[in-house]
């Protein structure tokens, strides 16, 4: 990774990108990739957020998937999504995304929101600073 790329990917709130399989050329045989760029989540959305992906996580431990389900792991990612991809529809992520590239991100959706892991670095920070007496 270049230099650049790293203070780019260090910026707070910059989120992290995912290249997902859409499907293949049918003249040139060759995949066609789309990279989808996550970012964090607006604060006011943040409840909305975190009730969605609370339905996520039970039905993903039942393995009770359905369309409502679908639905709302798709709502996840597009939150997560809109900022860089302004016009991306929930459709577009159902059609696009499978299973794992779901999970990914998913998984990404969480880290780039990840509230205690920033809580925790900011508090060593401070104890660093001013040591606890």
């Amino acid at each position: 990774m270049l230099e650049n790329e790293k203070q780019i990917n260090d910026i707070l709130g910059y989120g992290e990108k995912l290249k997902v399989l859409v499907g293949i050329d049918k003249d040139t045989g060759e995949d066609i990739l789309k990279e989808y760029h996550f970012t964090p989540v607006a604060l006011k959305k943040i409840p909305a957020l975190m009730k969605m992906l609370n339905v996520f996580f039970k039905s993903s431990g039942k393995s009770d998937w359905n369309e409502e389900t679908i639905e709302k792991s798709a709502k996840i990612l597009k939150m997560s999504l809109e900022k860089m991809h302004p016009d991306i529809k929930s459709d577009e992520i159902i059609n696009s995304f499978s299973l794992g590239s779901l999970a990914k991100g998913i998984s990404i959706v969480m880290d780039v929101n990840d509230f205690l892991s920033q809580m925790q670095a900011m508090n060593q920070k401070m104890k660093n600073i001013a040591p606890m007496q």
